[in-house]
């Protein structure tokens, strides 16, 4: 499957918003084939609309969020805590 690009759509020096080219047919009615020539070019769609790319944080990138499931988080906690009651220690908080 394809990865879609998206574009940082400014009014004027208002940023509106982050669009796929056809959610910014969509929305702003610039056909999406013109999007990434809008955005090439450094054009203004209607006089007021500009496209920027959105970058993507690069992979461990300082500063990058990363978030783990909940449930990877619960077997984490289990595991642990499994660990120490086998290795003869207290688990945590617990007398």
């Amino acid at each position: 499957m394809s990865k879609c690009k998206i574009y940082v759509v400014y009014d004027g020096d208002k940023k509106i918003g982050s669009y796929t080219a056809a959610e910014a047919e969509e929305e702003l009615g610039i056909p999406k084939k013109q999007v990434a020539i809008y955005e090439k070019n450094e054009w203004k769609y209607q006089g007021r609309y500009s496209f920027l790319p959105q970058e993507e944080p690069q992979k461990g990138e300082p500063g990058e969020k990363k978030y783990i499931s909940n449930a990877l988080a619960l077997d984490w906690d289990f595991t642990t805590k499994m660990l120490l009651a086998v290795g003869g220690r207290k688990t945590h908080g617990k007398g």
